[in-house]
């Protein structure tokens, strides 16, 4: 028993590393045969047309990578745009009702909304707490300073909101306030830190020594 259950943790802990990676090189190489295969003959005959003597069957290498380049730019300058963006979310609404794939497309969106940093209010240091009692540290996230006021009533002193992932989902969790003083900063990036908390403790980053904050 305890053999098949390290085989299955294992396993397990190799999908979530393998998988994300193995997703951006399908879908990327996708794109890239479509983009080539369509836009490749368009070029060609263009060429021909100047006068450039070329065989109609001939290929032009590197159209998919170029075209799945201005894909991503279009795509990106798109969504930095009401138009763009108004798609975007029509899109997301789109792709959340898809059964199955909706409910994984949804928690992937998820953990790039609180983990990304695009808004620049993102996690951006792993702590070590003690919670939920004396003696028992769990890993967070340093999210922002807990309001004067609200500080001043718990404690009198500065405090730190963190966020407390649940395993193996990040997305959901507890943000507790803690005095700035108790918060123990983790070496280690906020992406070893959710595979940390995603692998349940089995993928961690080579060096997690606990230091306090300066």
């Amino acid at each position: 028993m305890k053999i098949y259950r390290y085989c299955r943790q294992t396993m397990v802990t190799g999908l979530i590393v393998i998988l994300p990676a193995t997703v951006t090189i399908l879908v990327a190489h996708f794109l890239f045969q479509k983009i080539d295969s369509s836009f490749s003959p368009l070029v060609t005959h263009a060429l021909i047309s100047l006068g450039i003597k070329l065989p109609h069957s001939y290929r032009i290498p590197g159209i998919g990578m170029v075209g799945l380049l201005l894909l991503l730019f279009v795509t990106g300058m798109l969504t930095k745009h009401y138009v763009g963006r108004s798609l975007f979310h029509y899109t997301e609404d789109l792709m959340g009702r898809l059964p199955f794939a909706g409910s994984i497309h949804s928690a992937m969106r998820q953990l790039l909304n609180a983990f990304g940093t695009a808004n620049g209010r993102a996690f951006k240091q792993v702590v070590c707490v003690e919670y939920p009692k004396e003696g028992i540290y769990s890993i967070g996230f340093l999210s922002t300073n807990v309001e004067n006021q609200l500080a001043e009533k718990i404690a009198g002193t500065e405090m730190v909101y963190v966020f407390i992932p649940t395993t193996p989902n990040p997305t959901s969790g507890l943000l507790i306030a803690v005095p700035r003083q108790n918060v123990m900063h983790l070496d280690m990036s906020v992406e070893e830190g959710i595979k940390l908390v995603v692998s349940a403790g089995i993928v961690t980053p080579g060096n997690t020594d606990k230091k306090k904050p300066a």
